[in-house]
Order: structure tokens, then sequence, then C-alpha cells
């Protein structure tokens, strides 16, 4: 019986041991990669949809940007930003989005902005929280991209 309570915790603490030091090898990252991207998207660059009766008009500017493999999007971890004056705020975000009317006007409008990404290519979409965006030119907009993935894996996965 004394034999038995010191055997099970020494079995217990091998086993464990065991399952521990087996595991650790698989998902250690030495080092990662790391890409950052900044684009100022001008008023030319926004292509507009109608949306829906639910969603309002959109508006969606495409940045190509080679970085996104298929590897980065399957292993990696990409952030989009903003700039907002001199800060940076990260997507999606509500801020706000100066429109020049042709009369010399401005008009500040709240909008929404968020991203998605596909193989290549960052969209960025924005829409007014009330659907109802103004025709006027939009002031150029600056936004940051960055990409982390794991060294390892893009040596691996591209050869």
């Amino acid at each position: 019986m004394i034999m038995k309570k010191l055997l099970m915790p020494l079995l217990a603490t091998l086993f464990v041991g065991v399952m521990a030091t087996s595991c650790e090898d698989e998902y250690i990252i030495e080092s990662m990669n790391t890409k950052v991207g900044t684009v100022t998207v001008v008023d030319s660059d926004w292509t507009s949809f109608p949306g829906s009766n639910i969603e309002g008009r959109y508006l969606q500017a495409e940045i190509e940007w080679p970085v996104l493999t298929q590897t980065v999007l399957d292993w990696g971890n990409v952030n989009v930003y903003v700039y907002v004056g001199n800060k940076q705020y990260s997507l999606p975000y509500v801020c706000p989005v100066t429109y020049t009317m042709t009369d010399g006007s401005q008009v500040v409008v709240a909008e929404n902005i968020k991203f998605y990404l596909l193989p290549g290519h960052v969209y960025i979409v924005m829409q007014d929280l009330d659907g109802e965006m103004p025709d006027g030119y939009i002031e150029p907009m600056t936004f940051r991209m960055v990409a982390t993935w794991p060294v390892d894996y893009i040596i691996r996965d591209d050869k």
C-alpha cells in the first residue's frame, strides 16, 4: 500500500514531464518577419457602391500589398491603422472624414472604416453611420498596415 502511494505520484510526474517535453519543441517561434506599409488614399482611389436598403452607400479602396501571401494570411497577423491628425487608430474605427464640397465648403462626417484582406490586397471600406454620405471630394487619408508572421512558416511554405 505504501509502495502504491509513492509510485502513483512518481508515475504521474514522469507522464506529465514526458508529455510537456514532447510538445514543447513543436511550437517554438524563434523569430518573426515584420513588414510595415504606409499608403495615402486620395479621392480618386475610392470606388462607390450603392449598398442595400439596410446599409447605405459605401466606398472601397483597394491597396495592392504583395507582402500578403497566403502564408502570411494563414499563419500571421495583419493590423491596419488610420491616421487622424497626428494619431493612429486601429481599424475598425469610427472617425471623422472631411469632404470638400463643390462650393469649397467642408463637411465632416463620422464614418465607419474597416478592412478586409485577400492575398496581395488590403481593402479599406468606409460607410457613413447614418447612410448619408456627401457627394463631395474626400480629403486624403493615410493608412498604416503591419504584417507579422513566423520566419519558420514562411521558409517552409515558400519552398
